[in-house]
Order: structure tokens, then sequence, then C-alpha cells
């Protein structure tokens, strides 16, 4: 199905397709068996937010499929992961490359996809790792403008307790402690001055992927949460990331 979305003033043509349950939104680029960078919007799962994320930021692949999707609202690794997955096995059935990028929650999300999924690519600004240590942020943290503290509180509800109470469910969605299962080429980016997702968190995993002989990237950029995914020093890197790859990426 054809959809237009207005972005800077101007209408934007993309298209939807379901599968599995999930909406996904695409703009066709490079041929119908190219690569496609999957996106990933942080905050909570909307059908707006997936496609702000994807047209703000498809700029930077003017030559590759970019699309993004609607997961649901659940729990950090809930219900929200099953959308992911079927997002990435939709194009990978059609034997297309997948790259993943996510912002925050998003961030979270495409790493956990990245133990799930063989994607080609994972890219993290500013996503939680761990939800042990997260969980203790957020709850002492209840001014956060993003909701971690209710999306931790449905965690708890689909865990059956506090992370001190059932620690395995929280590792089991906590790609800090996952890493083994990533096969992907990951960067993660990240900003001391965050105040939203602590620096830690992407410490956290950076040491988990050198620990396991993982390929990874990681850099820290001088922006605050709300606008890391708009800088050019953040996208220099991802650019960067990307090109090795062989992936063409403008800043």
């Amino acid at each position: 199905m054809t959809g237009i979305y207005i972005f800077n003033h101007l209408p934007q043509t993309y298209y939807t397709v379901t599968y599995n349950g999930t909406e996904i939104y695409l703009q066709e680029r490079g041929g119908a068996r190219g690569p496609v960078v999957l996106f990933f919007n942080g905050g909570y799962g909307s059908a707006s937010a997936a496609k702000k994320m994807l047209f703000e930021q498809a700029g930077h692949f003017s030559s590759i499929t970019t699309a993004s999707f609607k997961y649901r609202q659940s729990g950090f690794g809930g219900d929200e992961l099953i959308d992911a997955v079927n997002a990435v096995e939709y194009f990978q059935n059609r034997g297309r490359a997948v790259y993943l990028i996510g912002k925050s929650h998003g961030g979270y999300l495409a790493l956990m996809t990245a133990t799930r999924t063989n994607c080609s690519g994972v890219v993290s600004l500013a996503g939680p790792t761990s939800l042990m240590e997260m969980e203790e942020f957020s709850l002492q943290n209840l001014y956060l403008p993003l909701s971690f503290s209710p999306l931790i509180k449905m965690t708890a509800n689909e865990c059956g307790g506090l992370p001190s109470e059932v620690p395995g469910c929280y590792q089991d969605r906590s790609p800090a402690y996952l890493v083994e299962k990533i096969t992907a080429p990951v960067i993660l980016v990240h900003s001391r001055s965050d105040a939203i997702v602590p620096f830690s968190q992407s410490e956290l995993m950076a040491d988990a992927l050198n620990r396991s002989g993982k390929v990874y990237q990681f850099y820290e950029v001088m922006a605050s949460h709300l606008t890391i995914e708009y800088r050019d020093e953040t996208w220099g890197h991802v650019c960067e990331f990307f090109e090795s790859l062989n992936l063409p990426c403008q800043i």
C-alpha cells in the first residue's frame, strides 16, 4: 500500500507492508534485492514515531532502501522484539541484507534484534544494554522524559518481579548479557553528558563485546540524549562504519 508523509512541508512517498502482523514502512531504492537499512525509533512504538525517524534519517542513505516498523508497546524485550524480528525477516526472506540503526530505546531494540537474527550490521545510538543497571538508574530518576520507568515497570510485570527477584529474566532481555549471540559488526555511539541513558550502558556493552572477541566500534560524542542522532559528529562515525561495510552513507 502506498502512503504520503509530509516531511519538511514536502510530500514523501512510502510503502506499507504487513508481515506476521507487523507494519513495515519503506522507501525502495537500489533494486528489490539490494540492502536495507532498518530504523528503530526511540520512546514508544507507534506508526507516527516510526515514520518520523524514517524520513528524518533516510537522507543519509540516498541510494539504499530504508525502512522502519511499528512495534507494540511492551516491556523491554517483550512483544516489541517479536515485531522487530518480523521486520528483519520480511527482508531477509527476500534475499536482502539488513542493517539496523536505533536510537535510545530503539538502540536497545536493535541490539536485541541482532541477538535473534543474522543481520549484517547494527548501530546503537545511546541505547540501554543492561536492564539490571538501567532499572536502578530509572527508578532513581523519575524525571526521565522518555518514560523509561514505565517501561521498566511493564518489564517487571512480564518478568514477574524486579531484577533482584528474577535476575535471569532481565539478563535474557539485556544485550550486554547476550553478546555471544551477535554475529554482526556493532557500532556504539554515546555521550557522557547523557542524562537519560547513562554512558555506562554503552561501556558495559563495549566491555562485553570485547571480552567475547566481537567486531565492534565505540565512540564518545558531544551531545545530549535528545540531539545525538542529529549531530554531524555522530553521523561521521556511523557513515565510516557503513562505508567500511561497502555501503554508501552521507553525513
